[in-house]
């Protein structure tokens, strides 16, 4: 939270763009270690999940009211 905060002007944190990618890197690491561990190919698995994402946004956009 502190280097969020530094990102809004909130504190005073020097080299806040490269810290925020640092952590941003580190907590990508952690997940997909915890997946290989669990059988799980993140990587794969994200690009079905935003296919998915599109695919209902487009129909959304097609169709805003809901109806048929």
């Amino acid at each position: 939270m502190k280097l969020i905060m530094a990102k809004e002007g909130k504190r005073v944190i020097e080299k806040v763009d490269e810290k925020l990618k640092d952590e941003l890197c580190d907590c990508l690491w952690a997940l997909i270690n915890i997946g290989e561990k669990l059988g799980i190919e993140i990587d794969k698995e994200f690009e079905v999940r935003m296919l998915k994402l599109e695919e209902r946004i487009d129909k959304t956009l097609e169709n805003p009211s809901g109806a048929d």
